[in-house]
């Protein structure tokens, strides 16, 4: 199996305080972790990290392949409907032959036609989901993928991620529902809280 993912004595701060004991982890094609922890503990952080929109960390991280980030912040236009997000999306990564079956994985067809701010949480969450058919990434990274979903679309959400690992990919996810998966990885709050670190390195 080949690496995807490799932490080394990885931890994320703010305001010079470690938010969780240092991490070492290696994700490998095929595998997914659910990131668990409290409140607070760097959960968002630590996938910020990942994706490169936060820098306060240390230890080493080394991304072996292509990833996607779902944060629970869909970045969508609020007054456009979902299907002009979506191509959007579709269009900044080339991918516009995905568009149809990404609204029809996540049954969306009904309501493309509709402005993203009219759409229920839950409808919402699926649309944003819906990115992860368009763009094909090795890792996924994924912050509370299941809030706001029925049944039905855990299922789907599921389903999704289990193509996703037979296909070779892995996913690191950040979530407070269980998604039944043999890999979990718990952040904890250091003992002793400290403001002295350096900076990390990604590569």
């Amino acid at each position: 199996m080949s690496d995807i993912l490799e932490l080394c004595n990885f931890s994320t701060h703010r305001n010079g305080i470690i938010l969780f004991e240092p991490l070492s982890l290696t994700i490998e094609a095929g595998q997914a972790y659910e990131l668990r922890g409290g409140n607070g503990v760097g959960k968002t952080s630590l996938l910020e990290t990942l994706s490169g929109l936060y820098k306060g960390f240390k230890g080493k991280v080394f991304l072996h392949k292509p990833y996607l980030y779902i944060s629970r912040r869909a970045p969508f236009t609020q007054d456009e409907t979902l299907l002009e997000n979506l191509s959007f999306w579709a269009s900044f990564w080339k991918s516009s032959e995905n568009l149809s079956k990404a609204l029809a994985t996540w049954d969306l067809k009904s309501l493309s036609r509709l402005p993203y701010n009219h759409l229920s949480q839950g409808q919402q969450q699926r649309a944003n989901l819906a990115r992860l058919s368009l763009k094909s990434a090795p890792l996924w990274l994924l912050d509370e993928p299941t809030a706001a979903l029925d049944r039905q679309s855990i299922a789907t959400f599921k389903n999704a991620l289990t193509d996703h690992l037979k296909q070779g990919g892995g996913a690191l996810i950040a979530t407070h529902y269980s998604l039944d998966l043999t890999q979990q990885i718990t952040l904890k709050v250091p003992k002793t809280e400290s403001n002295a670190f350096t900076l990390g390195s990604v590569t």
